[in-house]
């Protein structure tokens, strides 16, 4: 996040979306599963756009769309179990598949309406200050360094293994 203030000029712009319920959201049950069994990817952090709105309060927050879509879950298991979105890219092949197999087994052949709605969030780049900005930083840090990767990417710092 200090790069990107660093480097843009006025406005941040971003599009993000949040379904609800969350917490029958593959997406995040995916994630939290492998975090579960030690899996830290290097951009998983606690604040994206939706989270950092919270962090942040953004200048504007405009809806771009809202819906409601009525899912079969074998299907988004599916896409996950086939690799198809990223979030599932570096997850070791062990992990993977025991966490499709935990998916599988409790939500195979169930349907689950969402509610999806995105947004168009504008921040003041100013807005970023120091105190939240090395906040969001270190955030991004702890995570890397939970992940399985015996070396990070920060040369310099103190606890690199």
């Amino acid at each position: 996040m200090s790069e990107t203030r660093r480097i843009t000029r006025k406005k941040l712009l971003s599009i993000a979306g949040k379904f609800e319920p969350k917490k029958l959201s593959m997406r995040h049950l995916y994630l939290d599963k492998i975090r579960a069994y030690g899996f830290r990817q290097v951009y998983d952090i606690e604040g994206k756009e939706i989270e950092l709105a919270e962090l942040v309060k953004p200048e504007k927050s405009e809806i771009i769309s809202s819906f409601y879509e009525t899912r079969n879950l074998d299907e988004i298991i599916d896409l996950l179990d086939k690799r198809k979105t990223s979030i599932t890219w570096d997850v070791p092949d062990n992990i993977h598949n025991r966490v499709i197999e935990e998916l599988k087994n409790k939500y195979s052949r169930k349907r689950v309406e969402y509610h999806f709605s995105s947004f168009l969030l504008t921040w003041n780049v100013n807005d970023f200050n120091d105190n939240i900005l090395q906040e969001i930083d270190q955030c991004q840090h702890q995570n890397f360094m939970k992940s399985t990767e015996p070396n990070h990417a920060y040369p310099d710092c103190e606890c690199r293994t």
